[in-house]
């Protein structure tokens, strides 16, 4: 199996701050060694589904959140607040189940990034 590839420092050239805690990932400058790979073409499918409904999910979440915070600064044609469409409870564990989503989505696409390594490997 291909070694992990979200180490800060093989995957940046930039030299790194050890006070600081974020470093992104980044694996894009690798792609011209998998330009002539052959892949499994379901085992893609799957994992470009994937990727589409927990965006898309994620997506819905946030554009209803968001249009609940507008939506609790206006008011309506009288002049009366509207209220809240969603409770602080429902947003945290609408908050959550998007966390929650994008932790799966990073680790399905850490196995995709390793299957592309190890057929580039081959």
């Amino acid at each position: 199996m291909a070694s992990c590839n979200c180490g800060a420092t093989a995957e940046t050239s930039a030299p790194q701050d050890p006070t600081v805690i974020f470093r992104p990932f980044t694996w894009h400058h690798r792609a011209e060694r998998c330009v002539h790979v052959k892949v499994d073409g379901g085992r893609v499918a799957e994992f470009a589904g994937g990727v589409r409904d927990v965006s898309a999910g994620v997506r819905h979440v946030m554009s209803i959140i968001e249009r609940d915070d507008i939506e609790a600064d206006s008011a309506d044609t009288r002049g009366r607040p509207i209220p809240a469409l969603l409770s602080i409870q429902v947003k945290a564990d609408l908050l959550r189940l998007a966390v929650f989503a994008l932790a799966r989505l990073e680790a399905d696409s850490a196995k995709m990034v390793d299957y592309l390594d190890d057929q580039a490997a081959a």
